[in-house]
C-alpha cells in the first residue's frame, strides 16, 4: 500500500488545518516486476491532527476512559450510536433540534443544512483518519450533534441547570455524564462547526459562546476549569471542546515565562541546536521523594492561594526553597476526574511543542503520591479535595495516569525538582528525615520516645536531688 496525503483547504490568512493520510492502491504490473505509486499530490509538509484517535498503547491501559457512556458525538464514535446505552440520547438530539426549529422557524433548517455542507470538507480534514461516512450522513451528523451541544449549553446558561421540565436536567448525574462524554478525545466536533450553529441561532443579550462553554463545564464538573475571573484563554483559537478545557484548565497552564518567550506555541519551530540542547539537558531523569518523605525532611505543603487571571503565579507548582514550602494548585478528585485527565493527556501528546505542562504536572504528582498516606497529607493541606473517599483509590489513580505516556522533552518543573532535592540533601534535613523515617514512623514509637525522655529526665532530677542531699 502506498500513502497519498491530501492538503486541507486553507483560505488566505487562515491557519493551516490538519493534513490527513489517505490510503492509495499500489498498481502492480501483470508480471509483478514493477510498482507504480502516485505521489503527485503528496505535500511538502505535514501537520498534526486536531482531533486524533486515541493510540492503542494509551487506550489499552483503560479502554472505558475513552468511550462514551451516554452520548456519541462526531464520526469516530458514529458506529457506537446503535448501542443500547447510547440510543436514548439520539432521540434527545432530535428533540432539541425540534425545539430549536419551533423557536426560530423552519427556514433555519435549510440555512443550517447549507452551512454544514459548506463546512463539510474542512471538518473532514480535522480528523486524523479518513471518515468513511457519505456526504449526506456526515452533514446530518454534524447538524444533529452541533445543534444538540449548542442548545444544551444554552439551556444551562439560561436556567443554571435547574430546568426540571427537561429530562436531561431533571436528574443531575445525566448532565455530569454528558459533560464527561463531551470531553472525550474521540468524541469531538470542530469548534467552528459549533460556532456556526451558535451564530445562526443566537439572540441579542445572550452570552458569547465561549462563556456558555465555560459556564456549562463549571456547572457539571467539580473541578473549576480556571482561576476566578473567567476563562484563561478566551480570546485564543480553540479547536474543539476538549481543547477549550485544555487551554483553560489551570493545572495544564504552561510556565508563564515560556508563554512570554513565545516557546509554548502549537506551530513553534526549533532549530537543530535548540533540540540537541533540550535533549542533552533532559537526559538526567529527575525524581523527587513522595509527600511523606518530603514532609519528614521538613518541607511543608500549601494550597496555591486563590487568584485572578491578572495575578497568575508562574506555574501550578512552586517551591520556596528558603522557607521549605511547596505550593500546589488545588485539584478536586471526583468520579470523572481520571477520564478527563486521560483524554487531556492524549490531546497534549499530539501538540507540536517540546513542553507538556499537564503531563509534567501529573508526573510531579505521581512522584509525590505513592501511598494513601501521601494522599492524606495533600488532602490535609487542602491541595486535594477527595470526593472518592478512599485515599488508596486516589493514589492508584495517580500512579496509573502516567502508564505508557511519553514525557515531554522539556520538563516544566526541572528547576523546581532540582531545588527540592537540593533542600532534602542538606545535612540537617537528611538527619531529620532519617530520624522521623526510622525512629518516629509510628505513633507508638513517638510515645515510647517521649516516655523514655520523661523517664530520663526524672532519673536525672532524682540523681541531682540525691547528690544535693548527700552534700547537705
Amino acid at each position: 500500500m502506498g500513502v497519498l496525503v491530501q492538503h486541507a483547504s486553507v483560505s488566505q490568512g487562515q491557519k493551516p488545518k490538519v493534513l490527513v493520510a489517505r490510503a492509495q492502491v499500489v498498481q502492480i504490473g501483470h508480471d509483478g516486476d514493477h510498482v507504480s505509486i502516485n505521489v503527485d499530490e503528496v505535500p511538502d509538509e505535514l501537520y498534526l491532527p486536531t482531533i486524533p484517535k486515541v493510540p492503542e498503547h494509551l487506550r489499552s491501559v483503560d479502554v472505558k476512559a475513552y468511550e462514551p457512556e451516554m452520548i456519541a458525538i462526531g464520526p469516530f464514535t458514529y458506529e457506537l450510536r446503535s448501542r443500547d446505552h447510547l440510543k436514548g440520547m439520539e432521540e434527545h438530539k432530535k428533540r432539541y433540534m425540534k425545539k430549536l426549529l419551533e423557536r426560530r422557524g423552519k427556514e433555519l433548517e435549510t440555512t443550517l443544512d447549507s452551512d454544514m455542507r459548506k463546512l463539510e470538507e474542512e471538518a473532514r480534514t480535522c480528523y486524523s483518519e479518513r471518515v468513511s461516512l457519505t456526504s449526506p450522513k456526515f452533514v446530518e451528523m454534524m447538524l444533529l450533534d452541533a445543534c444538540f451541544i449548542v442548545e444544551l449549553f444554552r439551556y444551562t446558561a439560561l436556567n443554571n441547570g435547574d430546568d426540571r421540565s427537561d429530562p436531561i436536567f431533571r436528574i443531575i448525574w445525566i448532565s455530569r455524564k454528558l459533560g464527561r462524554d463531551l470531553l472525550l478525545a474521540q468524541n469531538q466536533l470542530p469548534l467552528f462547526v459549533l460556532q456556526k450553529v451558535y451564530d445562526r441561532t443566537t439572540t441579542p443579550g445572550e452570552k458569547d459562546f465561549h462563556g456558555m462553554i465555560f459556564n456549562f463545564f463549571s456547572y457539571v464538573f467539580d473541578q473549576v476549569p480556571a482561576p476566578s475571573g473567567g476563562a484563561l484563554n478566551a480570546g485564543k483559537e480553540i479547536e474543539h471542546l476538549l481543547d477549550f478545557i485544555y487551554k483553560n484548565l489551570w493545572i495544564a497552564r504552561p510556565n508563564i515565562e515560556q508563554v512570554e518567550n513565545g516557546e509554548f506555541t502549537r506551530t513553534a519551530r526549533r532549530n537543530t541546536e535548540q533540540v540537541e540542547k533540550e535533549q542533552e539537558e533532559n537526559e538526567e531523569f529527575i525524581r523527587i521523594r513522595c509527600a511523606t518523605e518530603l514532609q519528614e525532611a521538613g518541607i511543608k505543603f500549601e494550597k496555591m492561594p486563590e487568584t485572578t487571571i491578572e495575578k497568575l503565579p508562574k506555574a501550578p507548582i512552586l517551591f520556596e526553597e528558603a522557607k521549605g514550602i511547596m505550593k500546589i494548585s488545588e485539584l478536586t478528585i471526583g468520579n470523572e476526574t481520571e477520564s478527563l485527565l486521560r483524554n487531556l493527556t492524549v490531546y497534549e501528546q499530539y501538540q507540536n511543542t517540546p513542553y507538556g505542562p499537564l503531563v509534567s504536572f501529573l508526573d510531579v504528582m505521581d512522584s509525590l503520591i505513592n501511598t494513601a498516606k501521601d494522599v492524606k497529607i495533600l488532602c490535609e493541606s487542602r491541595i486535594l479535595t477527595n470526593y472518592l473517599g478512599d485515599e488508596e483509590v486516589v493514589a492508584k489513580m495517580f500512579n496509573r495516569l502516567g502508564v505508557s505516556v511519553c514525557l515531554p522533552p522539556a520538563n516544566n518543573y526541572k528547576a523546581m525538582l532540582k531545588n527540592v532535592n537540593k533542600y532534602c540533601d542538606r545535612k540537617w534535613n537528611k538527619w531529620k528525615a532519617n530520624l522521623w523515617h526510622n525512629y518516629f514512623n509510628t505513633p507508638w514509637a513517638i510515645i515510647s520516645f517521649f516516655a523514655a525522655l520523661v523517664l530520663l529526665i526524672l532519673t536525672a532530677v532524682q540523681t541531682v536531688f540525691s547528690v544535693l542531699a548527700y552534700f547537705q
